[in-house]
């Protein structure tokens, strides 16, 4: 018997796959003690969704968005509205770096970044495999129904590991 050897174009398309397989994924970190957007690095939440997307998709099939530390006390709100359409295999976390393993009094949420949803914007997400939200506190003020986070079309639970204020 012979030995299998591929093809060079077969060779190219499996190394094609696997950059794919590699670049799939996108870790933003948002640092609120910078004075400007370096690398992974955001100033703000708003700026990191806008740098996971090309119009109105996201970039990657793996989205993180983690808060470091340093964020907590400064509110973090959506300047924009903004719609991100999905195909049904994409993932967004947006988590804190370190989150609290319970919520057991309204005091730890002064221990969280807070997420603002105000001022009629909102962040729509449609057709996910997986939305999470880890340690983030979320001040909602109704504003003739203008502000909102809403996500349809999500193929797996969304978390609910944050606290409401």
């Amino acid at each position: 018997m012979k030995p299998f050897y591929p093809k060079p174009n077969t060779i190219s398309i499996l190394l094609f796959i696997s950059l794919l397989q590699i670049t799939s994924s996108l870790d933003l970190i948002i640092d609120a003690s910078l004075s400007s957007a370096n690398g992974n690095l955001y100033l703000n939440l708003q700026s990191a969704i806008n740098a996971l997307l090309t119009d109105s998709s996201l970039k990657t099939t793996t989205n993180t968005i983690t808060l470091l530390p340093n964020c907590v006390g400064k509110t973090q709100t959506l300047s924009k509205s903004t719609t991100i359409q999905g195909a049904g295999v994409e993932s967004l976390t947006i988590q804190y770096q370190s989150p609290p393993l319970s919520v057991n009094d309204l005091s730890v949420c002064n221990e969280l970044p807070l997420l603002s949803l105000t001022n009629n914007f909102y962040l729509y997400l449609n057709n996910f495999a997986a939305f999470s939200l880890v340690g983030l506190s979320i001040r909602y003020r109704w504003n003739n129904g203008n502000n909102y986070f809403w996500a349809d079309y999500i193929q797996t639970p969304i978390s609910q590991v944050f606290a409401l204020t």
